[in-house]
């Protein structure tokens, strides 16, 4: 399986996006992103 590499950048861009969120903004935990993103994970998996 070979990925792109604009979707590895656009993944990469992404976490360093919700690691800034999660550490500016009080209450908000780098679990609580990876709950959100396991929830979401079969509307992923169907792009």
């Amino acid at each position: 399986m070979e990925i792109s590499i604009t979707l590895l950048i656009i993944s990469i861009m992404s976490g360093f996006l919700l690691g800034i969120i999660s550490g500016l903004t009080p209450g908000i935990h780098v679990n609580n992103f990876a709950l959100i993103l396991v929830a979401l994970s079969p509307f992923f998996l169907d792009l």
